[in-house]
């Protein structure tokens, strides 16, 4: 219906993607380690999801409702041979089997593809509500704010959760505390 929803279904896609291949063991392939004439490839892979909700290529849902999912087939092959028996049950069973779970409305479970698209779409609000208030950037409450590294977004294990009752620059709103413009903070 608009371009928000639109960003936040493709990346609810792309989530069940990664998550359908996963779950079906279809990021495997063969074994690693299988030497210049051993099995290899046979996995299907799609880009990582993050925490982030932002305009991809991975999976796209196009104006007229179709949906353009972009991911990896490693043929599975031994040596310089593909395995062909191996390649028709991947494109035969496995990736039709991915695409009807993951990318097929009918497959999804409705009620938790409009929380997913609503959540995103009220978070874009908030933040289109920020500089109004003077705020420079709201942090829920039960919030974990450190990451395991600077190079993964993933919650640091036993990193706390932030409350708006704990100093927050004095902006204090029950559900979460805004950080004014001008203050900086160290965690």
């Amino acid at each position: 219906q608009n371009r928000i929803r639109t960003v936040a279904l493709s990346d609810f896609l792309n989530r069940m993607f990664y998550d359908c291949c996963r779950t079906m063991g279809a990021d495997v392939g063969y074994a690693k380690g299988g030497g210049w004439g051993g099995p290899k490839g046979g996995d299907i892979d799609i880009a990582k999801p993050t925490q982030h909700v932002v305009e991809q290529s991975a999976v796209r849902v196009l104006q007229n409702g179709d949906v353009c999912a972009q991911f990896t087939v490693n043929l599975p092959a031994r040596g310089r041979s593909i395995q062909g028996l191996k390649a028709v049950e991947i494109f035969g069973r496995t990736l039709p089997e991915l695409v009807r779970k993951a990318l097929v409305y009918t497959s999804l479970d409705a009620q938790v593809v409009t929380r997913h698209v609503l959540n995103v779409e009220d978070q874009e609000w908030v933040r289109s509500c920020l500089e109004m208030q003077g705020l420079v950037a709201f942090v829920p409450d039960g919030a974990t704010l450190p990451r395991k590294s600077g190079a993964d977004d993933t919650p640091m294990e036993d990193g706390g959760g932030e409350s708006s009752e704990s100093d927050n620059g004095g902006a204090q709103s029950g559900g979460g505390g805004g950080g004014r413009a001008g203050l900086s903070a160290s965690l």
